[in-house]
C-alpha cells in the first residue's frame, strides 16, 4: 500500500516526506550569482575583484575623455547591480579614490580622483601602492 501511495504522490508532483528532513527548507544550494554557498568562493577576493573592476571602468572612461561617469553607465559597464555598486562606491569614496557628485538634474556622477588613479595604476602594474615615506629627521639611518 505504501508503494501505491508513493507512486500516486510522485505522479501528482508531490515528493514523499523524508524522515529527518524539514519540508520547509529547500535542499538545493543557493544559485544566486552573488551567493557564497560554495566553499571555494572567497567573498573577500570577489569584493576585491569587483572594486578593481570599478576602478578600471572609471579609468577607462577617463582615457576615453570622460571626466566622470553616471551611476547608470558605471553600473552597466562594470556589470554590477546598482545596490552592489553603491555599496562599493561608499568604500571607494571613504578611501578618497572616487568622488560621487550630484548634478542639478538629480543624476549622480562618479569621478576618479588622483589617488584612485594611482591605486588603479598600482593594480595594473601588480605592485602594492606604498604609503608615503616618513618625514626625514636629519639623523643618519
Amino acid at each position: 500500500m505504501a508503494d501505491v501511495q508513493a507512486m500516486c504522490a510522485q505522479q501528482a508532483g508531490a515528493t514523499p516526506a523524508t524522515p529527518g528532513v524539514d519540508p520547509g527548507v529547500d535542499p538545493r544550494p543557493d544559485s544566486r550569482p552573488d551567493s557564497c554557498a560554495d566553499a571555494h568562493i572567497d567573498p573577500l577576493a570577489s569584493a576585491e575583484a569587483d572594486l578593481a573592476r570599478v576602478l578600471a571602468t572609471l579609468s577607462q572612461g577617463r582615457r576615453e575623455g570622460r571626466e566622470s561617469l553616471s551611476l547608470a553607465r558605471l553600473a552597466k559597464r562594470s556589470a554590477l547591480p546598482m545596490s552592489t555598486l553603491l555599496r562599493y562606491l561608499g568604500v571607494l569614496a571613504d578611501a578618497h579614490w572616487v568622488v560621487v557628485e550630484a548634478t542639478g538634474d538629480t543624476r549622480q556622477h562618479v569621478r576618479l580622483t588622483h589617488a584612485g588613479l594611482a591605486q588603479h595604476d598600482s593594480l595594473v602594474q601588480d605592485t602594492p601602492l606604498r604609503s608615503p615615506a616618513p618625514a626625514r629627521t636629519g639623523f643618519p639611518s
